[in-house]
């Protein structure tokens, strides 16, 4: 399978590929919701600007190896979240993660943000499996 665009569009949100000049806005959108993440993200209870650092490097060597694909959600150029599809589950399995700034919740932008992902794989959808627990996660 083929890396995914560095461009996804879908309804109001475009997936951008994390670069590494992102990590203010990471920081930002990851501490203003921290208490709303911590539910469902882990990592939201330790993350700092060097663990961001990482995440972003992390982001670049999974994209290289076809293990990750992660991107920025968009809406109107700003940034309200991030999703990803990982190889985590299983042979031939794609596991999408994903999660908003609490502000951008309830508006749809996660549904449109999956909607760009499966566009791009149609034959692979049944492979796609959702890590949230909740859809209140965004």
């Amino acid at each position: 399978m083929e890396p995914p665009a560095e461009i996804l569009r879908s309804g109001h949100v475009e997936l951008r590929r994390w670069r590494d000049q992102d990590l203010d806005t990471l920081h930002q959108l990851i501490t203003g919701s921290r208490d709303h993440l911590l539910p469902w993200m882990p990592f939201a209870a330790s993350h700092d600007r060097e663990r961001g650092e990482a995440f972003l490097v992390r982001c670049q060597e999974e994209w290289a190896s076809g293990q990750g694909y992660h991107y920025a959600i968009t809406t109107g150029g700003v940034a309200v979240g991030s999703i990803s599809l990982m190889r985590r589950i299983g042979p031939g399995g794609l596991d999408i993660g994903y999660w908003l700034h609490r502000a951008w919740t309830g508006k749809g932008l996660a549904t449109m943000a999956a909607a760009a992902l499966a566009i791009r794989w149609p034959s692979s959808a049944s492979l796609i499996s959702n890590s949230s627990t909740s859809t209140r996660a965004g």
